[in-house]
């Protein structure tokens, strides 16, 4: 049985439906789900070419879905999710240099 769970921010308060929540009425924050997509994001950039330019435009796309008890998942089914995330990454023309990575 669908429920709406309570997601905080910094700015707010953000009601998801989520799909079980049990006795659960406040599910995290939604700082929590952006360090996903986060993560994510950056697992694939890290993995883009030594010099952290992709050779060729690189384009991803996946679904996030958020779960009752505060986590969030990359979604099996994009029609169950709650966000959908595209990333793009574009290669550089030869001869541009792109300026150092900082950390």
């Amino acid at each position: 049985m669908a429920q709406l769970v309570e997601y905080h921010g910094a700015r707010g308060t953000v009601l998801i439906e989520v799909d079980d929540a049990g006795e659960t009425t406040s599910g995290g924050s939604l700082e929590d789900i952006a360090r996903t997509i986060s993560d994510i994001a950056g697992a694939v950039d890290a993995q883009l070419g030594q010099d952290g330019r992709p050779s060729a435009d690189v384009e991803m796309t996946f679904a996030v879905k958020v779960t009752g008890d505060g986590r969030s998942a990359v979604a099996l089914d994009g029609g169950s999710a709650h966000f959908r995330v595209r990333l793009t990454w574009a290669a550089l023309p030869e001869g541009l240099d792109m300026p150092p990575r900082s950390g």
